[in-house]
């Protein structure tokens, strides 16, 4: 962003250089193989073919970094922005009365 130009509105508050580090393990065709039987059609429905919440965890040897973010939504940045902004949260039906 150019100096001086005005901020866009929540950059900076949700990409703080929160770096995500993965370290894939070497596998060969009998793991991956394995792998895929084991997740089957589910392999087409996230980025990269892993799913890191469950048996794509098996893929890695290290994950540093939040994990939310791996998942695509770095949750507990996008909880404080909403808070620095008034959205706090209520009990259900609380504001029914």
């Amino acid at each position: 962003m150019p100096q001086g130009a005005p901020e866009a509105r929540g950059q900076g508050h949700l990409d703080e250089g929160r770096a995500v580090a993965q370290g894939q393990r070497l596998l060969d065709d009998d793991a991956i193989n394995a792998y895929l039987d084991i997740i089957g059609d589910a392999a087409f429905w996230g980025p990269g073919s892993y799913q890191v919440e469950a048996a794509g965890i098996h893929l890695f040897s290290r994950i540093e970094g939040s994990h939310a973010a791996i998942l695509g939504l770095p949750m507990l940045e996008i909880l404080g922005f909403l808070r620095e902004h008034g959205l706090v949260m209520t009990p259900a039906g609380a504001d029914d009365e």
